[in-house]
C-alpha cells in the first residue's frame, strides 16, 4: 500500500479491503494514511471513489470513521459538490459526536459545500442551526466562522444566520460569544 501515491493501484478494491478489514486498526490506519496523503497531493485520483470512502463512515473501528472523515474534507476542498449526498449523514454525526475532531472535519466538509452556491448554503444552515448548541467551543466557533465567510459571500443568508449568532451570543463561552458577535458584524 506504501505505492499508492506512486502508483494508480485500484482505489476501489482498497477501499472495500478497508471496510472488511475491521479488527486490524494498524493495516486500517496504514492504508488510510496513504490513501489521505494522496487526497491531500492528487485529489483528483481519489474523487471518482468519494462514495466509497464515504462507506467508511459507518465503519464499526473509529480509525475508519475518523481516517475517512479527514480524506473526505480534504476531497471537499478541491470538489466540494461531490459532498452532496453526504449532508443527512454529517447532520448525524454532528448530532451524535458534536464535540470532537469528527465535528471539526464534518464543520469543515459541510462549509465548503455552503460554499458552492446559494442553494447548498440554504442545505447547510439548518444542520448548523440545529445542533450548534451542542458543539465543543473549538467547534462552534469554526461553525459561526464558517456561516460569517456564508454570509460575505451572499447576503441574504444574513436572517437564517442572524438567529445562529443570536442563540450563540448567550453561550457561556467567551470563545463562542465573541465569533457569534464576530458573525453579527459580518451580517449586512
Amino acid at each position: 500500500m506504501s505505492k499508492l501515491a506512486q502508483s494508480k493501484p485500484d482505489l476501489g478494491q482498497e477501499l472495500e479491503i478497508l471496510a472488511l478489514a475491521e479488527k486490524d486498526t494498524l493495516a486500517i490506519t496504514r492504508r488510510l494514511s496513504a490513501i489521505t496523503k494522496l487526497a491531500s497531493t492528487r485529489p483528483q485520483e481519489l474523487l471518482p471513489y468519494v462514495e466509497d470512502v464515504a462507506k467508511l463512515l459507518d465503519s464499526a473501528s473509529a480509525v475508519a470513521r475518523t481516517g475517512s472523515l479527514e480524506t473526505l474534507a480534504l476531497l471537499s476542498r478541491a470538489s466540494p459538490c461531490t459532498m452532496a449526498f453526504l449532508l443527512p449523514k454529517l447532520h448525524t454525526l454532528l448530532m451524535e459526536d458534536p464535540q470532537s475532531a469528527v465535528a471539526d472535519r464534518a464543520i469543515e466538509i459541510l462549509s465548503n459545500y455552503a460554499k458552492t452556491s446559494k442553494r447548498a448554503a440554504e442545505k447547510v444552515i439548518p444542520i448548523f442551526a440545529s445542533t450548534i448548541d451542542r458543539y465543543g467551543v473549538r467547534s462552534a466557533k469554526r461553525a459561526l466562522e464558517a456561516l460569517g465567510s456564508l454570509v460575505v459571500q451572499i447576503p441574504e443568508l444574513g436572517k437564517a444566520t442572524l438567529r445562529i449568532a443570536q442563540k450563540c451570543e448567550k453561550s457561556l463561552s467567551s470563545t463562542v460569544r465573541d465569533a457569534a458577535a464576530k458573525l453579527r458584524a459580518a451580517l449586512p
